[in-house]
């Protein structure tokens, strides 16, 4: 064997040495590490995932609890009525007609049992489905403190019908809100938090003080509600708060002790950056911001730095820099966008370009001076201004003044056009002719007058009544008194029946006659009529006196015949009353009262009874009323048997029992 072959044999058998023991090596050692390396690999995605689940889990519960905070309370029927409530309040403030009504919808428990669901519709007051009314600005108003309001809440829909373009009409608006109620949140009795005034604090007051800080942020910043006027907290000394007035162009007022004072938790609306951004870079990339404006006009806030956003297309703005003195610097991806904008800048930003508003027509200015002639009584203030109309305000104030022959005595306010006048005992009393002229600040040399008639008059003294106070009179009957009067200015007077007299009353104008009868359905008892006398003085002058009248029932409508007897060869009548059970005996020649009846007897026969009223003759039957007789053709007086008439010297009181 040569030396060439036995190194080539050496050479094979090194390769088949150390491919059999790579094989081992591999199983022995590389293969247990690496499933090893593998396990590790495994376990540590695993811990990995798990921590990643527990983070989750641990912001979704500080995020569930941060919802608890701002959901509706969990009684169901406190929750929806809180919850119109508060709504009911925003629409009246953000200016929606005043018929618009707040509806509330349904009730849902969801799936599960996680959460309730209240949802409410914004309506108008005509009842079915109609529109509430609102403009452009009014419900971008709404919008605003719905969304910058702290609260799980949204809009589910919002349906605007515009009624036209000119000016700034109202259109027709139906909308739909959704709050709801997590379960689990803490029971309380207020939307909000509350506490009261403790003091009466003047419009013009830049501290309040309250009964209590409870439920209220410890720190200020925070944002609070009296009346109508939202007001920002900026210190805080116990019960004593430092206030910004008028925030969120509401109005100032002044308010009394115990006046509520409300919590009005404000969300920060936010959006997020989707991509980092450099110093010098003018768009972003945002997510997130379904509450901003939709259009350009408004400023952010990333950091430290101001941005303002000039135009928006979808998630893509256009900034400018580093604005309000802040320095332009990068920011990472997932930073968060603060929406730094006031409620007139917000109704700007939206408005601005509106397709539902059509920009006014100029206005046209035409100044007109206005003030009406004026009727003086000596002794009593006078009532007159002078207002300048349709005027321009850019051209300033009015200014005015009279003219130099207006009676003594007479000035006029130049700021206010307040007429005052106390006229000296030697004005003479007559009509003045006066000028009156008006001008504005920044236009001087621009004059307007109106002549107007001022008349001075001394005082015109009332006229007296002179009328009897009480009456009486039976139903069925008639009252009747004449009113009289004196006017110690010699007037003309004039008679009338103030209202709440009788129904049926009246009295001559002229006569002061007056004249009623009650009729039969009219109730017995007291009655009051009021006559008023009225001169012809300028102005004129009255003067009233009530009279009672008393209305009593009249017993003769209830008095019958029920006998005639002879009794010791005498002959007598009974008249009995049904009203009061009383029976009256009569004999002839007697005088006798009943009701309104006065008369004396005459004769009395079988079945009648002859009596004398007045010039008249009466023949009363048995069994009827003394009201039903009727005055018989001529009197047939009684005669003796000699033919001259019976002697009636005998009257005498009629016996009763």
């Amino acid at each position: 064997m040569t030396q060439t072959t036995k190194l080539l044999l050496g050479a094979l058998l090194a390769v088949v040495v150390t491919w059999m023991g790579k094989g081992i090596f591999v199983e022995k050692f590389i293969l247990p590490i690496t499933e090893r390396e593998s396990k590790l690999k495994s376990l540590k995605s695993k811990i990995k995932s798990a921590e990643e689940r527990e983070l989750e889990v641990l912001v979704a519960g500080k995020r569930l609890d941060d919802w608890r905070q701002r959901c509706l309370p969990p009684d169901a029927k406190r929750a929806q009525s809180l919850y119109i409530q508060w709504v009911t309040h925003i629409v009246m403030l953000s200016g929606f007609d005043r018929d618009t009504k707040v509806i509330p919808g349904p009730v849902k428990l969801q799936p599960g049992g996680a959460y309730t669901s209240f949802t409410v519709d914004i309506k108008g007051g005509g009842g079915g489905n109609s529109d509430a009314e609102a403009n452009i600005q009014a419900i971008t108003r709404f919008l605003y403190h719905f969304h910058r309001t702290d609260l799980l809440q949204r809009v589910v829909s919002l349906n605007i019908d515009s009624s036209g373009a000119e000016g700034n009409p109202d259109h027709g608006v139906k909308m739909k809100l959704e709050g709801i109620s997590i379960t689990g949140t803490k029971p309380r009795d207020r939307l909000f938090s509350r506490t009261r005034l403790n003091k009466d604090t003047q419009d013009d007051d830049d501290q309040i003080s309250v009964a209590s800080n409870a439920g209220f942020p410890k720190a200020p910043g925070f944002q609070i509600r009296i009346g109508k006027e939202y007001l920002t907290v900026t210190e805080i000394k116990q019960t004593t708060w430092t206030v910004e007035r008028a925030v969120d162009a509401t109005k100032a007022s002044d308010y009394l002790s115990g006046e509520i004072v409300e919590l009005a938790p404000r969300r920060q609306i936010q959006a997020r950056l989707t991509k980092a951004i450099k110093a010098d870079a003018t768009t972003i990339q945002v997510a997130d911001h379904v509450a901003f404006p939709v259009i350009g006009g408004f400023l952010v806030q990333i950091g430290q730095e101001t941005l303002a956003v000039t135009e928006i297309d979808g998630q893509k703005w256009t900034v400018r820099r580093g604005m309000e003195n802040s320095q332009a610097t990068a920011h990472k991806r997932n930073s968060t966008i603060a929406l730094e904008m006031s409620l007139p800048d917000y109704l700007m930003a939206v408005t601005r370009d509106n397709p539902f508003m059509k920009p006014p027509k100029p206005k046209q200015y035409k100044p007109e001076l206005n003030i009406r002639d004026v009727l003086v009584i000596r002794g009593t203030p006078i009532k007159a201004q002078a207002k300048l109309a349709n005027r321009n305000p850019e051209l300033g104030s009015p200014l005015f003044g009279i003219d130099d022959d207006a009676p003594k005595g007479l000035t006029i306010n130049e700021k206010t056009g307040e007429l005052s006048w106390e006229p000296a005992d030697d004005v003479a009393s007559e009509e003045y002719a006066v000028t009156v002229s008006a001008r504005q600040t920044e236009n001087p040399d621009k004059s307007f007058t109106q002549k107007i008639n001022i008349t001075l008059r001394d005082p015109n003294t009332a006229p007296v009544l002179e009328i009897v106070e009480t009456h009486q009179v039976y139903l069925g009957q008639t009252v009747a008194f004449v009113a009289k009067a004196t006017d110690s200015d010699k007037h003309s007077l004039s008679f009338s029946l103030a209202k709440g007299s009788p129904r049926g009353a009246s009295i001559d104008a002229d006569s002061g006659q007056f004249t009623w009868v009650p009729s039969l359905e009219t109730n017995p008892g007291e009655h009051k009529a009021t006559v008023v006398v009225t001169d012809n003085g300028s102005p004129s002058s009255s003067s009233k006196q009530t009279v009672t009248i008393e209305v009593v029932e009249d017993a003769s409508q209830f008095t019958f015949l029920i006998a005639s007897i002879v009794q010791d060869e005498q002959r007598e009548a009974w008249l009995y009353n049904r009203a009061d059970n009383q029976r009256m005996v009569l004999f002839e020649g007697d005088r006798f009262v009943v009701g309104s009846i006065k008369a004396r007897v005459v004769s009395i026969d079988n079945d009648a009874l002859v009596y004398r009223r007045n010039d008249d003759t009466f023949r009363l039957e048995l069994g009827q009323s003394m009201q039903d007789v009727k005055p018989l053709a001529a009197a047939v007086p009684k005669t003796t048997a000699g033919g001259q008439p019976a002697a009636t010297t005998n009257d005498r009181p009629a016996a009763r029992d």
